[in-house]
């Protein structure tokens, strides 16, 4: 959970079971001291809605962008290397080259679409998938 998220202290709430904000508050480390909380004086979810509610949500994160060039003909190399690299920024793209981040569906389908403008259409395989909450 990001350290600036909202959570929600609002325990018989009926939404809960589905509620982003609810599943961050039981994730709140026991040491922390401060964070933004939703306020329940102006909460009233009792009608099945609630402004502040933000469905749970998984996706499927992506490990491992160094190894997706190793089968690319050298012709083509060059060409999606470079795009992939200026697109990603080169900060992001090292983060994910060595896997200090993962990479969010929305990375993956950009890669995916260099790869098949450059007529590579084969789909890209990374290193390892994991599935998270969609913060």
């Amino acid at each position: 959970m990001p350290s600036s998220y909202v959570v929600c202290w609002h325990h018989d709430c009926p939404l809960k079971d589905n509620c982003l904000r609810h599943l961050g508050a039981s994730h709140v480390p026991t040491d922390c001291r401060t964070m933004q909380s939703v306020n329940l004086n102006l909460v009233k979810p009792e009608k099945g809605q609630c402004a502040m509610q933000r469905p749970v949500r998984f996706i499927r994160n992506a490990w491992g962008l160094r190894h997706i060039f190793d089968n690319l003909p050298h012709k083509k190399y060059d060409a999606i290397h470079s795009r992939i690299h200026f697109g990603l920024k080169n900060t992001t793209y090292y983060d994910y080259y060595n896997e200090r981040k993962p990479m969010s569906p929305d990375v993956q389908e950009y890669i995916q679409r260099v790869f098949r403008e450059n007529g590579i259409t084969e789909p890209v395989i990374f290193r390892r998938y994991e599935d998270a909450v969609d913060w």
